[in-house]
Order: C-alpha cells, then structure tokens, then sequence
C-alpha cells in the first residue's frame, strides 16, 4: 500500500475521471453509448488489475527482495517519431539473447516477480492440459481489445512499448493521448521541460523498480536468455524524456530513429483516428491532425538538441530508409558503436529479417489530402529536418 501511495498520480486520475465522463463537449470524442460502455469496461478491469499488481508488487518485497540489487548496465533505448520504424527496430534486436525485454501480456498484467511466477506456472498448466484452444482464446481475446488493423497489431507475446507500464501509476501520455484528451497530454509531450522534479523522480524510480524485477526474474528462471543481458525498450512517447533517460542512467545507449515526415505524419494521422475511434467517436475526422503536427515539430528536433550535448558514444541516430534497405548492415553498425558483440546466431538471423524487410509491403493506406494535411505545410514546418536529413519532398502520397 505504501508503494502505491508513493507511484500513484492521484491527481491525474481523478481528473481523467471527471473529463472522461463529463465533458459532454470534448472537441474530438463524444460522449456517447460506445465511450461509456469502453469507460465502464476498462474501470472494472483496471480496478482488477491494479488491486492484483500491488499486492504482487508487495509479495516481491517479502520473497524476492534481492532484485533490488540487480544492475541495469549499458540499457538501450529506441527512441523517435511515431510511425519511424521503432516496433521493427525492437523486434529485430529482440531476437538476440543478450537483450532482455518486456513483452505485452508482463507489461499490462505481470510487472511483478510474483505474478510472473504465477502466470507462468498457470500457463504451463493450461497449456498441458487445454493446448490449442487455449491459446486460439489468448490471440481472440488480444484481438477483442486491441482492434483490427493493417497499422500495428499488438500481440500479447511480442515485445511491446514499455511506457505502458506507466498506465499503473497513472503518468503515462497514453492514457490521455489515446483518449483524444490532448490539452492534458502536453506536459508529457514535452516530458523533460514540463514535468516537474517530483515526479520525474516518482516516474524514473517505478521505472527503474520495474527493471528490475524483470531482469531479477529472468536471470532466476534463466527464461533462454544470457545472465546479465542488456535491457532493450522501444518507445516513441519516450522521446520528449531523452535527457532524463540519459541522466537517469549514466550508460544507458538511446537509438533515434528518423522517417521521412511526409511519410511519418499522415501515417500517425492515420493511427490516431483509428485509435480514437475505436475507443469512442471522433466529432470530425482526423482531427487530430493539429496535435500530431505540434508534436512532430518538437519530437523531430529536440532530441537531435538533446543528444548533441552528450559523448557521441552515448546515442546513434539512424534513417528508417537506411534500416528498411540494409537492416543487417545497419545492426551491425549500432552494435560496433555501442561494443556490443555480434554473434553468429544472431548474423545469421539478420541476414535472414534483413531480406525479409526489403520485400515487406505495409497494408496501411493514407495519403496528405486523406488526413487534411498538405506537402508544403510539412515541408515548411519542418525544413530544418528536410535539409538536415536530406529527406525528399516528394515522397510520399498527396
């Protein structure tokens, strides 16, 4: 209980509460059958799941306690716009032993020693005795709350954004920008000037806490991967916090993605609708276009600020287009960079995803006049990035 009193934002909480059902006039989201029906289901799962977490949270203090000496050394940290590549980035790096990472189903239901140790054991179980059925229920189920689409496709198995643990203590941008509540979502888009101190430090110590038990927890069950192994996240929302990663751990490695923003804006356009209306219904839209370009502004250049002030050993900036045409070429360039050591397992396996990537053909489709934005606008907001990056204007689809 101490624990939760200690993480828990309070306030955030029980002001989504109050906007969530009683702005009546919300300019992107109404208040109507399907948002109250998803309010009422997520609010009875979320009250589940918390009681469970804290209470699993507190067994670890009791039987496990030891992973609080755990070290997270030399942790990487994908980082850029939304839409640049980052989830295959992650994925790819996941498939070598040395990284350690969080995959959905222990990120939304098992940051915890005790309900890692508990699921796994009800898993084997099921698994033995059910089988098949099972796990068809799993990939249903995951389905049922995540929605259909050609844009990204979580899985519960697969390695996923860990700043989604901070939906536990409330402090995540997800919880308001996934929700269409853009107004409150403006300090964690601009995450290292807006964020106060206190809660940086609230925020980075749950963080560090959640490490933790994942790396104590896999070296303990030696979970197929090497004692020691690196931490691996992926998370774009990540971006507007590059300096307090880098400040909260001193060795910590940050990978900045970069796309083409004619490509990378109208995509997240494109997801942000999908998104806000599955969960309720736009009043118009893409609307929120205006959002996505205000935080594009600041996601595409303050961190290229940020990083240029730290040891050049500390980060690597890469091209989407660059890791689409020679993914193999590309890891094996990071890893040279950070002293990693490249493997011949893993080579291997690089070869192999690299030829996959320059066949692959995404199913999303949206085009600038689709989602209300134009080439010049772009073009124009963000020359810097353009001339910086010599991306061209004429890519994508008008």
């Amino acid at each position: 209980m101490n624990m939760f009193i200690r993480y828990f934002n309070f306030r955030d909480f029980f002001k989504f509460i109050s906007l969530a059902w009683t702005k009546t006039d919300h300019p992107h989201s109404k208040l109507n059958i399907k948002r109250i029906f998803n309010l009422v289901i997520f609010h009875i799962l979320y009250l589940f799941n918390q009681l469970f977490l804290w209470l699993s949270f507190t067994l670890d203090e009791i039987f496990f306690s030891q992973y609080q000496r755990t070290k997270i050394k030399k942790p990487v940290f994908i980082i850029g716009f939304y839409r640049s590549g980052t989830t295959f980035l992650h994925r790819l790096l996941a498939k070598d032993k040395k990284f350690a990472f969080l995959r959905l189903w222990e990120i939304l239901f098992a940051p915890s020693i005790f309900q890692r140790k508990a699921f796994k054991l009800i898993g084997n179980f099921l698994n033995s005795t059910i089988g098949k059925p099972f796990n068809i229920f799993i990939k249903k189920a995951t389905r049922l709350f995540t929605g259909k689409n050609n844009i990204h496709q979580p899985k519960l198995e697969a390695p996923e954004e860990d700043q989604h643990l901070f939906i536990h203590i409330w402090s995540a941008l997800g919880v308001w920008f996934d929700t269409s509540f853009v107004d409150e979502a403006e300090d964690y888009v601009q995450f290292d000037q807006k964020i106060s101190k206190g809660d940086k430090d609230r925020i980075m110590e749950f963080y560090q806490m959640c490490i933790k038990r994942k790396l104590y927890f896999q070296n303990s069950e030696n979970d197929d991967q090497a004692e020691g192994c690196y931490y691996l996240s992926k998370n774009p929302a990540a971006t507007p916090k590059v300096k307090t990663l880098l400040d909260e751990f001193p060795d910590g490695k940050i990978i900045y993605l970069v796309r083409n923003p004619l490509e990378a804006i109208p995509s997240m356009v494109s997801l942000v609708d999908y998104v806000w209306n599955y969960y309720g219904e736009s009043v118009e839209p893409y609307s929120g276009k205006d959002f996505v370009m205000k935080l594009a502004k600041n996601w595409y250049t303050y961190p290229l600020r940020v990083l240029s002030e730290y040891p050049k050993d500390r980060y690597i900036v890469i091209k989407f287009d660059d890791l689409v045409e020679n993914a193999d070429k590309v890891i094996e360039q990071v890893y040279q960079h950070f002293d990693f050591e490249l493997d011949n397992r893993y080579a291997a396996i690089l070869k192999k995803e690299a030829k996959k990537a320059r066949k692959y053909q995404s199913k999303h489709e949206y085009s600038l006049k689709k989602v209300g934005l134009s080439r010049e606008q772009i073009v124009s907001e963000l020359g810097e990035v353009f001339e910086r990056f010599n991306f061209s204007q004429s890519i994508g689809n008008d």
